[in-house]
């Protein structure tokens, strides 16, 4: 099911520490993602995103690429 974070990409949440960090798989694939938020200041907050379990060199820089755009928006 998509998240209301990621409309593009089915995942499901595997485990979660609400409000800091979240572990979900991804696309119904073999790699897993893990979010880590962290408030900066009063207003800001500092995403982390840890993408696991890849293919290889190929998927890494598709996703980093896709990672880069989401964050930016």
């Amino acid at each position: 099911m998509p998240h209301s974070a990621l409309p593009d990409v089915d995942v499901r949440v595997r485990t979660t520490t609400a409000p800091r960090s979240f572990r979900a798989d991804w696309a119904g694939g073999p790699t897993r993602i893990v979010v880590g938020f962290d408030a900066v200041g009063e207003s800001k907050a500092r995403v982390n995103v840890l993408h696991e379990k890849l293919t290889g060199a190929e998927q890494a820089a598709e996703l980093k690429a896709y990672w880069r755009e989401r964050l930016a928006a």
